[in-house]
């Protein structure tokens, strides 16, 4: 069998990693110091940091920016916090700097790439999304509890849960083992949320039941599947015997013009099977609990009529 030329190699590997590749592995493949420096002057290399280089052209996606980072902390990196967020899309807003976890102090900084030394990386905290070496979801989620607001690590569970790929358990496991880590009492009481309203699929719905719950108003069911118009609704809230539904409406799902005719639709096809709707906002909760606990009160005791429209 013939013996694969040293760039041939060389691509190959690159290919595997969003085009970037290590001195070391050129080495590996054949290609000496000299060839190297020549494919530089040549414009068939590019340096981005130092022992890590670009092949072939120096376009720079997204991807390739983060795999050059781990290729240039070592082995051992791992794309980690905001970066690993959005990677695992469950990000809320994008983080500009590539952002690595390496499990030892002391190593070089590099220079556009924001490094955490953290004291424990378990080999079930690596995972590799498109060739990239990332924190898997729960040591992410312990992660970014240190260097985000409870906005953006509510957004994150959220948005985890809502594709089925929420662990709790696995995120209690990771914050057991890791010592003393910022952000831990915000991430307990996050999870604390998830733990008791794991049906929800929002902060805002979890914040709902809070409501209820500190108000004394009795608990809905949550997430119900209701048959109304000649088809099938999943209601946010639902107390069957009376009759009622209540929706809320987080600007995600609710704040454009075309999901607002759907929620015209669909609150004038419960209406029309018998089902009274009120519409809540986060401003209901976060400003106006006590009114909002109030109407509740009223529309489950059935005294009076309500005509409640969502706050905007």
């Amino acid at each position: 069998m013939r013996p694969r030329l040293p760039w041939h190699a060389a691509a190959q590997i690159a290919a595997r990693q969003h085009g970037r590749i290590t001195g070391a592995q050129l080495h590996a493949c054949g290609v000496g110091p000299d060839a190297v420096k020549h494919a530089l002057r040549r414009g068939r290399l590019f340096e981005e940091h130092r022992g890590v280089y670009a092949l072939g052209h120096p376009g720079v996606s997204r991807e390739a920016r983060w795999m050059s980072a781990v290729l240039a902390c070592g082995a051992a990196a791992m794309l980690s916090h905001r970066s690993a967020a959005m990677l695992l899309d469950v990000a809320r807003t994008p983080f500009p700097m590539p952002e690595l976890s390496v499990p030892r102090p002391g190593s070089a900084r590099r220079p556009g790439i924001l490094v955490h030394h953290v004291g424990t990386l378990a080999p079930e905290d690596r995972r590799l999304r498109r060739g990239i070496p990332v924190t898997d979801l729960a040591r992410l989620l312990v992660d970014l509890a240190a260097v985000v607001d409870r906005t953006e690590l509510d957004h994150a569970f959220d948005r985890a849960a809502r594709r089925g790929i929420l662990d709790l358990a696995a995120v209690h496991e990771v914050l057991s083992r890791v010592a003393r880590p910022r952000g831990a009492r915000v991430l307990r009481t996050v999870l604390a949320e998830h733990d008791t309203c794991p049906w929800t699929r929002s902060q805002m719905e979890r914040r709902f039941l809070r409501l209820c719950r500190i108000s004394g108003v009795p608990m809905p069911l949550v997430n119900l599947p209701l048959s109304a118009g000649g088809r099938t609704l999943v209601a946010d809230f639902v107390w069957v015997a009376e009759r009622l539904v209540v929706e809320t409406d987080g600007m995600e799902f609710h704040g454009t013009a075309p999901a607002a005719r759907w929620d015209r639709r669909r609150d004038r096809a419960l209406v029309l099977d018998g089902w009274r709707v009120l519409r809540y906002t986060w401003q209901d909760f976060a400003g106006q609990a006590a009114e909002t606990a109030a109407e509740l009160e009223v529309a489950l005791r059935g005294t009076g009529r309500l005509e409640v429209q969502p706050r905007r």
